[in-house]
């Protein structure tokens, strides 16, 4: 079941990196309008930063964010993404590159001027937003890829690309996902704090 790395980035170019593409589309597309809707609407972007960090589960006893509960809490949101795919036709593994999309314009939203918030967004999310945002898209493609080949499926009684889609997606997991979030996390815990400082 298991591939190599070699075998898994083929597998990711032949079958992952168009549905990646749109995905990324579609994010940077979300990202800008919500941005400028909560801008609009600063209270409202507020608020929903509010209720994401009090419900998120990645801070340690004394309020730090802990990288081993980030890690976990990321490497499950992406594990759910691919998963949900399951559900044949629907793509539900969508809704989550839409929800990241609405969160990250309600934190540029939140920036204040454009100069802050351009400073803000290259110091605060950039350099653990590409990994973490990558490894999120990968698992929404292979979660979409997932849903519409076994809807494929049912319609053709096919399932010899489907097996070879699962065994992929659990390799891409490992070698892609799984590592992009582990860099992420270290850097969001001790990197992206001292080059808020610079702010």
């Amino acid at each position: 079941m298991m591939m190599g790395f070699k075998e898994t980035y083929e597998f990711y170019s032949k079958t992952i990196k168009k549905t990646f593409i749109i995905v990324l589309l579609i994010f940077l597309l979300v990202s800008v309008i919500s941005a400028v809707f909560f801008a609009i609407n600063p209270d409202q972007a507020y608020q929903l930063i509010k209720y994401f960090m009090d419900n998120v589960k990645i801070f340690d006893a004394g309020g730090n964010i802990s990288v081993i509960k980030l890690i976990l809490n990321n490497i499950k949101a992406s594990f759910f993404a691919i998963i949900i795919g399951i559900v044949p036709f629907l793509c539900l593994s969508s809704i989550s590159i839409i929800v990241n999309a609405i969160m990250i314009g309600a934190v540029l939203a939140l920036q204040g001027s454009i100069q802050r918030g351009l400073l803000a967004f290259v110091l605060g999310i950039l350099p653990h937003g590409i990994f973490e945002l990558t490894a999120f898209m990968i698992s929404i493609s292979v979660g979409i890829r997932l849903s519409i080949l076994l809807g494929q499926k049912i319609r053709d009684k096919n399932d010899t690309f489907l097996k070879e889609m699962i065994v992929g997606a659990i390799n891409t997991f490992v070698f892609f996902v799984i590592p992009l979030l582990i860099i992420s996390g270290f850097i969001e815990v001790y990197i992206t704090p001292m080059l808020l400082r610079l702010i």
